[in-house]
């Protein structure tokens, strides 16, 4: 997990022959988004992880640039509650607050564009501005009138 640039949680969209592809749930590890990820590749060393359309997974993806499909040691596979992966089970839950508690990172991806940060404009932009007219104008006043007693 350490050496992971993503940790992620999500649903198998479309599993193949040497690719996946996974719809992002939550974030533990990386920057978050709502566009799903493509697997590609295998790698010699260890078999691939047993993903199947529709299985929801916590995936450890070592290289976020090329993400390939993930080995069975890269990849929890989460029915029920229950995490599974090689060799090991352990309630979803757990693992979860276990890598939390390293990255200190939990982020949902938005669904639309209408649920990111944004700046609400009529409760802080227009008062704000409205503010900072008034200021501006109290000083060009005050100038106004030191002018009027110091014209140099």
């Amino acid at each position: 997990m350490a050496q992971s640039q993503v940790v992620v949680i999500g649903t198998v969209a479309a599993a193949g022959e040497g690719t996946a592809t996974l719809q992002p749930e939550a974030f533990l590890k990386g920057p978050a988004s709502a566009e799903p990820i493509h697997f590609s590749g295998t790698t010699d060393e260890c078999p691939v992880a047993p993903l199947t359309s529709g299985a929801r997974a916590l995936i450890y993806i070592p290289d976020a640039s090329h993400p390939r499909v993930p080995t069975v040691y890269e990849a929890w596979i989460l029915t029920d509650g229950r995490a599974l992966m090689e060799g090991a089970e352990q309630r979803e839950a757990d693992l979860v607050a276990a890598i939390r508690s390293i990255t200190g990172q939990y982020a949902v991806p938005v669904a639309s564009r209408s649920e990111g940060a944004g700046i609400d404009w009529g409760h802080t932009v227009v008062p704000l501005g409205a503010a900072l007219a008034i200021v501006f104008g109290i000083g060009l006043v005050l100038m106004r009138v030191w002018h009027r007693i110091d014209p140099s």
